[in-house]
């Protein structure tokens, strides 16, 4: 299986695009020297022109694909992405991702524990950060724009 997962698949084209797909070419034969922009708004002037009926014709063709894409979603949420990101986390797990060191014996003595070492290194940071933002030395910005005028 790729990296990447299942394709979530793809969504039914919607009644106007599916009638602008089959009469696209059509346009073009009759107007060759027609840009683009202006082949899209002869289609969508035909479109708008065009009978309830011609237009329930691709209004079922859509509402077939539909009913097929949903149940495409539906198997792919259930099954396909639910088996992709399992072997994902399987495959992630006999990796090995974490190591556990041992711990040495030994140096429990000399070294502060873990706790105590976070507890003296937030100490630290906020005297550090209380000095930086102190108003001794960060100057008032009104009293330098002030001088320069």
């Amino acid at each position: 299986m790729s990296s990447r997962g299942p394709k979530v698949p793809g969504r039914p084209l919607q009644p106007y695009m599916r009638y602008s797909r089959k009469m696209w070419p059509k346009v073009r034969a009759k107007n060759p020297d027609a840009r683009l922009w202006d082949i899209g708004k002869v289609v969508g002037k035909v479109w708008l022109e065009t009978t309830d009926a011609e237009r329930s014709i691709f209004q079922h063709e859509y509402e077939l694909e539909k009913a097929e894409y949903d149940k495409q979603m539906k198997n792919f949420q259930n099954n396909g992405m639910s088996n992709f990101m399992m072997s994902k986390s399987r495959n992630r797990m006999d990796a090995g991702g974490v190591v556990i060191e041992p711990v040495d014996e030994d140096d429990c003595g000399n070294e502060m524990s873990t706790r105590r070492l976070a507890g003296v290194r937030y100490e630290r940071n906020n005297r550090l950060v209380s000095d930086l933002f102190s108003p001794s030395s960060v100057t008032d910005m009104r009293t330098v724009f002030f001088l320069y005028k």
